[in-house]
């Protein structure tokens, strides 16, 4: 009787011990096989063996994955030739598996074989050569958006990176070394990956010897380091010689000259020009003339924006311009929420264009449109950085419907969250509505209805990517567009869009501009070879798209018939366009009466609309005022409208007209604090019984003087401006 050898209770004892219990069920099939001879593979005892076989391979094949991953320090006890034996057990499991492939091949070479063949690739993940699977999955998307926030990118699951060297043992597997980056072409089930390194070669590696490679551009980052720190050399030494020329100059009586500056053709701010700025120094011939062009840019008699400033110093990439969005804001009311949601003239200015009353109902008419979308942004992926020498105080997504030459609607913001450790990646906030709260939270909502009735082609969603910064030095503030993209709502034979996630393309420049990359140096790295292509990530952006709820719907066709807004603040804004239409249209005594209309609600409401925190504390107390309501009480629509006429009252009046109330001011952390904290503090005397009363009879000085606007809505002043 022979002995079987001796087992070390470690982990090689045990996968010896393990690999001698595969033996022996090998070695059972084996026996099985020698004694018959059937003709079909449809036979109940050939189905059984193969069957068996493909377990024992599925096992040998984990056995084989556990073995190369046996370290000498893992063993409780010193082992004499460890590397010899770990190298023994791994022959041998290899061996039961070529013995188990001769076992299957001659089952499925039987007569009516195939179904065998297939159940093997079935459970062994294995293809044939040339074979192709054209039963793809196709991707779907819930119209409600009930999906998870992070969505994995499927190529970039397919890059991962070698943690542990493996060393070819047999043919048709894949050396690799410890940071060798591979991309894996096919997931067996056995644990063996097929993959491919950048040599193109191809081969089995085990699966536990990788790691998903990360999302973040290590070789981009790494340059990026290389430029900072050629910047700083270029201006040190740019320093040092300057001082040393006003000490020459000092000693001589200054009549000596720069020698450099008398052969040197001074440049002026327009061959700084940061459109053709390729984020490298391939446009400066040294540090010298970067400093000149920058000082002549500086001095220039007209003024310069600290935009041009920042790219002459070659601290933005060559993609990035000041924010259209922004410029348009700033340049009057016509793009806010406010003017989208008040009442617009017809031609004749004697009637309104967009607000009529159903006259079987005598309430607000609603208005149908082409387009009634949601369009929720989820995430931005591989954004540019902006360089040294800038804070960054906000990241942010400007929104706006837009037919290629012209922008149709008002323009919302939408802050992204970044984390400090991945700054190239925003996200924003994709819970639903009535699960959000907090003030400050619709900063962050990324959830927004679109909605027009254009019928433009090319008309679309517009997004630019922004970002307010704060020079370190001067303190002067800028806006930035970080690239743009341009979603049409119709594809080529006029079909809206399906609903489904959307991973778009940053284009740079200005929306108005085409064929410009946001970061050209990106590109150079992802042209120079394939494998490469794919480590590289372009800036994206992710959104999705769907159409809203009945419930939904019946709040939004109450809203003007182009405009873009946060889908929380729906339900608001139609109670605030029922109240308007009860004031201007049915109970107007004469429809060309252009006196001045008493109501507070209509004259507070429209000076809340466009101030995101004391919106968010109307919504929440717009929510818990509804909950304790009956069904009966909320389809009472006059009902509703005294709830919400208390809620402006309680809410944003006093705010608006408290002197303690700071200016709103975008991207100011300290004022966006102190703010916040006077809202929590009124709301907690205005929420108890009389608590407004109380409060607008406090001491003088802590409400503004009254005057007559805070009671009155002007129809001549407070009304839409077209945007055409």
């Amino acid at each position: 009787m022979s002995l079987a050898p001796n087992r070390t209770d470690g982990p090689l004892g045990k996968l010896q011990r393990e690999g001698d219990t595969l033996k022996a069920k090998v070695d059972e099939v084996t026996a099985i096989t020698k004694k018959w001879s059937p003709k079909s593979a449809s036979d109940p005892d050939v189905i059984s063996c193969h069957q068996k076989c493909v377990a024992y391979k599925i096992e040998a094949s984990s056995l084989l994955l556990r073995a190369n991953s046996l370290q000498k320090h893992e063993e409780p006890k010193a082992i004499s030739n460890f590397e010899q034996k770990k190298s023994d057990e791994v022959k041998r499991l290899q061996s039961f598996q070529s013995r188990l492939d001769r076992l299957l091949n001659s089952m499925e070479d039987l007569e009516d074989g195939d179904e065998l063949r297939n159940t093997r690739r079935s459970e062994l993940g294995e293809k044939d050569e040339g074979h192709e699977d054209n039963n793809e999955d196709e991707y779907s998307e819930e119209d409600d958006f009930a999906e998870d926030e992070d969505i994995d990118d499927e190529e970039d699951r397919s890059i991962y990176i070698a943690t542990h060297a493996f060393a070819k043992q047999q043919p048709g597997d894949l050396g690799i070394k410890v940071d060798d980056i591979i991309e894996v072409i096919e997931k067996r089930k056995d644990g063996w990956w097929k993959a491919k390194n950048e040599d193109g070669e191809i081969g089995l590696v085990p699966s536990n010897y990788l790691e998903l490679y990360d999302d973040d551009d290590d070789d981009e980052e790494y340059e990026d380091d290389v430029d900072n720190k050629k910047e700083e050399e270029e201006q040190k030494q740019t320093t040092e010689e300057s001082q040393l020329r006003r000490e020459d100059l000092s000693q001589t009586g200054g009549n000596e000259k720069d020698d450099t500056e008398d052969h040197r053709t001074p440049k002026s701010s327009s061959s700084l020009n940061y459109w053709t700025f390729s984020g490298e120094w391939d446009s400066m011939d040294s540090g010298k003339e970067l400093w000149k062009g920058v000082r002549d840019a500086v001095t220039e008699t007209q003024k310069t924006d600290v935009t041009d400033v920042l790219a002459a110093m070659g601290a933005l990439p060559a993609g990035f311009r000041p924010s259209t969005l922004f410029n348009k804001l700033q340049a009057g009311p016509e793009y806010n929420l406010c003017n989208a949601v008040l009442p617009k003239f017809t031609e004749s200015q004697l009637s309104f264009a967009d607000l009529h009353l159903d006259p079987t109902t005598t309430q607000i008419r609603k208005l149908v449109t082409r387009v009634l979308r949601n369009c929720k942004l989820v995430e931005c992926r591989a954004i540019p950085l902006p360089g040294t020498g800038v804070e960054i105080l906000s990241h942010h997504v400007r929104v706006c419907l837009f037919d290629g030459s012209k922008i149709l609607s008002n323009i919302q913001t939408v802050r992204a969250k970044v984390n400090p450790v991945r700054p190239k990646m925003w996200r924003f906030s994709t819970k639903s509505t009535s699960a959000t709260s907090g003030l400050g939270s619709s900063l962050t909502d990324g959830y927004n209805i679109v909605r027009t009735d254009a019928t433009h082609s090319n008309v679309g969603v517009l997004f630019e990517l922004g970002v307010t910064y704060i020079r370190n030095q001067t303190g002067e503030r800028g806006e930035l567009s970080c690239g743009w993209a341009h979603l049409k709502l119709f594809d080529e034979q006029g079909n809206p869009i399906p609903n489904r996630k959307y991973d778009l393309n940053l284009n740079g420049g200005t929306p108005y501009e085409q064929g410009i990359a946001v970061d050209p140096s990106i590109l150079r790295r992802a042209s120079s070879n394939r494998f490469r292509a794919l480590l590289v990530k372009q800036p994206t952006l992710t959104v999705l798209m769907g159409t809203p709820t009945v419930e939904k719907r019946k709040y939004l066709e109450l809203l003007p018939a182009t405009i873009v807004v946060l889908s929380r603040f729906a339900e608001l804004l139609a109670y605030y366009r029922r109240v308007l239409a009860d004031a201007l249209v049915r109970d107007r005594l004469a429809p060309l009466d252009a006196d001045l209309v008493h109501s507070p609600v209509l004259a507070t409401f429209v000076g809340s609309i466009d101030q995101s925190d004391i919106m968010d504390a109307m919504h929440n107390v717009w929510e818990e005022k509804k909950g304790p309501l009956t069904r009966a009480d909320k389809r009472d629509k006059e009902n509703m409208k005294n709830v919400f006429k208390s809620v402006v009252m309680e809410t944003a009046f006093p705010l608006l007209n408290a002197t303690t109330m700071p200016e709103s001011k975008w991207a100011d952390v300290q004022t966006e604090q102190a703010r916040a904290r006077i809202i929590e503090q009124t709301l907690q005397v205005t929420k108890q019984p009389q608590g407004v009363l109380r409060y607008l009879l406090a001491p003088p000085g802590d409400l503004q003087p009254f005057d007559i606007s805070e009671v009155t809505f002007d129809l001549l002043h407070d009304h839409g401006r077209s945007l055409t």
